[in-house]
């Protein structure tokens, strides 16, 4: 029930934040664009380094 909860706020945000993204010029969208992917890449990076600690941790 939860995970539905959420994945319904997830789809009403998304929703939210596309209609102010098609507003925005087409510069302003690749800036967007490419902040959003510099900071996946950077979550991704902060969850390889806790996944590794603790797999060295639980050895």
């Amino acid at each position: 029930m939860k995970n539905e909860e959420t994945k319904e706020q997830i789809n009403v945000e998304l929703f939210r934040l596309s209609k102010g993204f098609k507003a925005l010029t087409i510069d302003y969208q690749k800036g967007v664009l490419k902040t959003a992917r510099g900071l996946l890449r950077i979550q991704r990076a902060y969850k390889m380094m806790l996944s590794d600690k603790t797999r060295t941790h639980g050895v």
